[in-house]
């Protein structure tokens, strides 16, 4: 398995090489078009968010985590409000920890009161509605 890996990170390296070989040696001295330079631009983030959102959920969106959704939130926030890297990060993950283990905390209580609501409904439904109607 390790060999496949390795030839895999060679073949990238090899394969992203010639493409930065290549374009020179097809564009010359001219500058791509407007349109083209616009559409080089885009991936970058488009790249970005896709590498996000697989990091976040997993694959199949098995591993999704809403905490750390708010974790990522929370460095967005701090970043945009021109917070240095490392506040942001270290926010990030005390964000995430604290709901993470809020959570933890939480779930049972949360579904003992979601048991108790559905046998709740389940006993109002059985109970016979004035006039005889059900």
């Amino acid at each position: 398995m390790t060999t496949v890996i390795v030839v895999g990170i060679v073949a990238l390296a090899m394969i992203n090489f010639a493409f930065k070989g290549a374009a020179p040696a097809v564009l010359g001295d001219r500058e791509p078009s407007e349109r083209a330079q616009d559409v080089v631009t885009s991936l970058s983030p488009a790249l970005l968010a896709g590498l996000v959102v697989v990091e976040l959920a997993g694959p199949h969106w098995a591993e999704f985590d809403w905490t750390r959704v708010v974790g990522l939130a929370v460095a967005a926030v701090a970043y945009r409000r021109g917070l240095p890297d490392l506040v942001c990060i270290l926010l990030a993950v005390v964000a995430t920890a604290g709901l993470a283990s809020a959570a933890v905390l939480l779930v049972p209580v949360g579904v003992a009161l979601l048991l108790s609501a559905a046998a709740s409904l389940v006993v109002l439904r059985r109970r016979p509605r004035p006039g005889g109607a059900r």
